[in-house]
């Protein structure tokens, strides 16, 4: 996953950025990352117990983005999320290598490198599923 800095970076490559964008305070930043810090990180025992195998959650991190921005600045080596909660949307942005990996873990496959199948995609939905619902 890409830290805060590396997110800016890309997120700044774009000029209608500022305009579409609110950075969040570090504060907020820090609240919305305990929101979801725990979540991930049962998913992440979850999948370690099922597959006996070690399994754990990157760095998370937080801002608020367009998420039609997100998804041009990011481009195709990202696969977007979207999370529907009382209070609105929540677009995640995950690596398709890691999307991938995940996926390879949960239907117990071999890594293949290339563009994300539907198999895939539906395998990391039900483990996204599992995150944002803990």
């Amino acid at each position: 996953m890409l830290d805060n800095e590396e997110v800016k970076h890309l997120l700044k490559k774009s000029s209608d950025f500022e305009q579409t964008t609110e950075m969040l305070s570090e504060d907020d930043r820090e609240i919305v990352i305990e929101l979801f810090k725990k979540p991930f990180e049962a998913v992440a025992k979850s999948i370690s117990k099922i597959l006996g195998k070690e399994s754990s959650i990157g760095e998370i991190t937080a801002d608020i983005a367009n998420a039609g921005l997100l998804k041009e600045t990011l481009g195709e080596d990202y696969y977007l999320a979207d999370a529907v909660y009382k209070s609105g949307l929540s677009t995640f942005a995950f690596e398709n290598t890691a999307v991938k990996k995940m996926a390879t873990i949960l239907l117990e496959t071999i890594y293949e490198e290339g563009e994300l199948t539907e198999t895939e995609i539906n395998s990391f939905k039900e483990i996204f599923s599992q995150m944002i619902s803990g």
